[in-house]
């Protein structure tokens, strides 16, 4: 199991605190339990995270569709 290690802040390790003594169990036991009804996100792919940007931009879909824009692909260019 991968470990996540962090130091919270001091608001928020006497909210751990008061939170572990009234349900009476340590603070790592409660920290164990928010892990599990509290996961984190997982981010989407990058398609559903730029869905609504797709087709907003106006232009050709490949610039290889005109052979103008293909000219010197390739070619060597020296500086």
């Amino acid at each position: 199991m991968p470990v996540a290690a962090s130091k919270p802040s001091t608001a928020l390790r006497g909210r751990a605190k008061r939170a572990s003594r009234a349900v009476s169990a340590s603070k790592l036991i409660s920290a164990r339990k928010a892990a599990v009804v509290y996961p984190v996100p997982t981010p989407g792919s990058l398609y559903d995270r730029a869905r609504h940007l797709i087709g907003t931009i106006s232009g050709p879909g490949d610039l290889s569709t005109n052979p103008r824009h293909m000219d010197g692909y390739g070619a060597f260019r020296r500086p």
